[in-house]
C-alpha cells in the first residue's frame, strides 16, 4: 500500500511537538487515509483515572481513536467492547 507523502510530512511535523526526547508520532490509517489526527508519545498520562508512565505514540493513537470501547483483562488482553465510529465515541486521550 502506498502512503500519501502529505501524511508522512504531517506525522513528521507532529513528532517535533513531542514533549519528550524520543520524538515519535502515529495515526491509524485505512486504505491509505488517516482515521484520526496524529498522536505523539507522551511522558505521563492519566487513563481512566489512573496515573501511568509514558505512552508510545502508536498506543496513544489506538487509545485515542477507540476511546472507551477499548478494554483489557488478564484473560483476553486488549480487546474492543464494540466497534464505534469516532463520532459515537466519548473520546480517549486528547492530543496536546
Amino acid at each position: 500500500m502506498k502512503i500519501n507523502p502529505n501524511l508522512i510530512n504531517n506525522l513528521k511535523r507532529n513528532a517535533l511537538t513531542s514533549a519528550i526526547e524520543q520524538r515519535l508520532s502515529a495515526t491509524l490509517i485505512t486504505s491509505g487515509k488517516k482515521l484520526d489526527e496524529p498522536c505523539c508519545n507522551s511522558p505521563r498520562n492519566t487513563c481512566r483515572g489512573l496515573s501511568c508512565g509514558s505512552l508510545h505514540a502508536e498506543a496513544r493513537a489506538i487509545v485515542n481513536y477507540f476511546g472507551s470501547s477499548l478494554s483489557w483483562n488478564k484473560g483476553k488482553g486488549w480487546y474492543l467492547l464494540r466497534a464505534k465510529h469516532k463520532k459515537d465515541r466519548p473520546g480517549g486521550y486528547k492530543n496536546k
